[in-house]
């Protein structure tokens, strides 16, 4: 006892110093020349800490991009599961998909505005295809719908276009900032041999003198392009514009941060989200249940339906209005006899006149381009027309056809440049058709397409596209015209911005059996 009451003693005086020791360890003093460091609860040599690597310290900046990132939709960690689970489906019952949305850690969102497609297919022994409508529940839960056109054992397809946070990106992007695609327009006076390259914009602000801008706005048309008035020379002396590539490319960097960036690379885009789901579905107790509904004849004002079709050994079967697949040459010659068509819009507007010229070069068909915007130069400035005045211009009838594709070089400019030329040409088909009543007018709606790029995605990204065919169907609807809406076409095709030949061909089909109902009705009845 007296010996443990000694021990404790000297501990207690000991106590003092230890204090004071570990005081200097922990820098309470200078230390420097200490011969020692404490790491992890023993002594260190100076030659061993050299072997000790500890990890580098991540920036501020880095940890808070990090973080950021880790919120974004990330498909990999994405859910799809069937909403009205069966055993067996039939052919024209309705699948519902469930699709939940995740982030990079796997955590459900809690908004959505995730912009993805969906489809049910089948690649053997038939090659179908059919596209889902998704519905946006806004918390990070979306419904896809289907309407299930052929029996089989079909896969599921579901992909992850672009996230919530990329769509807020490109939404950004498209309001704030009025010119993406910068234009520049060449005044040449011819007799001093003076030319001079101005700014041109669809979108005139208050920074510009109006005194001090060439005005060719057409209320008429509801056109709006202005360009900086050049120093000495008349504006009546355009001749050329162009697009400044290396000023777009600039204006970019202003547009989104390094880290927005990183929304649109190539692991985030067109993402598909897993899946191992099989849908059995057999032939209904009706022999064919969905040829047997009565659909309306391809034309204006078309009802509202669950599904706008589904491919089927390569050829459309439309479910919106009844129409013909696979129509020989000879029955496309005939339908075109008498036939004066009028194309008007992009590139994909002129797949329909090559299309068709192939069958017959005497056929009277003319294509011409839209006025500006337009991604390519253009040298013929006098030559270029509206669309709403081409349609003004036409002497019509019943043998006279009018089809409008035009949307792929509005993807790059604010929503109500587009809203306004497409307003300008209901006015212009209202016009034709009080004198005309009987043209055939045919709006053809945009559709998916390829990116390889960034500017690609600000330029031409699927989102904007989208955007664009709901605000023509809108603008567009009640008028005595056939809108063909192919978005859903092409979401069981690859997306290119000019579709395959067989797609077109599909397209084509369509057309035809607007334009020659009768031949089409009398054609079935021969088979």
């Amino acid at each position: 006892m007296r010996t443990s009451k000694g021990l404790r003693f000297a501990i207690l005086l000991c106590l003092p110093a230890l204090a004071l020791i570990t005081f200097i360890v922990m820098g309470g003093i200078d230390n420097k020349k200490s011969p020692v460091i404490f790491l992890r609860n023993r002594a260190v040599s100076k030659a061993q800490t050299k072997e000790v690597k500890t990890p580098p310290k991540k920036s501020q900046k880095t940890t808070t991009v990090d973080m950021r990132m880790s919120r974004v939709t990330t498909a990999a960690n994405m859910s799809v599961s069937v909403f009205n689970r069966s055993h067996v489906y039939q052919v024209a019952d309705t699948l519902l998909l469930k699709i939940v949305a995740r982030d990079a850690n796997g955590r459900p969102k809690s908004y959505g505005q995730d912009f993805m497609v969906a489809k049910v297919y089948t690649e053997s022994p038939i090659k179908a295809c059919t596209g889902g409508r998704i519905t946006d529940y806004g918390n990070g839960t979306y419904i896809a719908r289907f309407l299930l056109s052929w029996p089989g054992n079909l896969a599921v397809s579901v992909k992850l276009i672009h996230s919530s946070e990329a769509v807020q990106v490109l939404r950004s992007a498209r309001d704030l900032f009025s010119d993406r695609r910068i234009t520049y327009c060449r005044f040449l006076d011819k007799k001093s041999n003076i030319s001079e390259w101005t700014r041109c914009t669809f979108d005139p602000n208050s920074k510009m003198n109006p005194t001090k801008i060439c005005d060719f706005s057409q209320r008429k048309q509801n056109v709006t392009w202005v360009c900086q008035k050049p120093k000495d020379i008349h504006c009546d002396f355009m001749v050329a514009c162009k697009n400044n590539r290396e000023v777009g490319v600039e204006l970019l960097k202003k547009m989104i941060t390094d880290e927005d960036a990183l929304l649109f690379n190539s692991s985030r885009v067109n993402q598909e989200i897993p899946n191992d789901l099989r849908i059995t579905v057999e032939r209904s107790h009706n022999p064919d249940p969905l040829k047997g509904r009565h659909l309306p004849p391809c034309g204006p004002r078309l009802p509202e339906t669950t599904s706008e079709g589904y491919w089927y050994n390569n050829s459309w079967n439309s479910l919106r209005c009844h129409s013909h697949q696979s129509l020989s040459s000879l029955s496309i010659y005939k339908c075109l006899q008498n036939k004066t068509f009028l194309i008007l819009g992009d590139s994909t507007a002129r797949q329909y006149y090559t299309y068709l010229k192939q069958f017959d070069d005497s056929i009277k068909i003319d294509f011409i381009f839209h006025n500006f915007p337009r991604t390519h130069d253009s040298n013929y400035i006098k030559s270029l027309s509206y669309a709403a005045d081409m349609i003004d211009r036409v002497v019509g009838g019943p043998n006279v056809v009018v089809i409008l594709s035009i949307w792929a070089h509005y993807t790059a400019l604010p929503l109500e440049t587009f809203r306004s030329r497409v307003y300008g040409i209901r006015h212009a088909i209202e016009r034709l058709h009080k004198k005309y009543p009987d043209t055939k007018v045919i709006w053809r709606t945009g559709n998916l397409r390829e990116h390889k790029i960034l500017v690609h995605f600000l330029h031409n990204s699927n989102w904007f596209a989208y955007q664009l065919v709901l605000e023509a169907k809108r603008i567009l609807s009640g008028l005595n015209i056939f809108i063909m809406d192919v978005w859903e076409m092409s979401i069981c095709t690859n997306y290119l911005v000019h579709p395959e030949p067989n797609v077109i061909k599909n397209h084509i089909d369509l057309i035809f059996s607007y334009i020659c109902p009768g031949f089409i009705k009398d054609l079935s009845r021969l088979k």
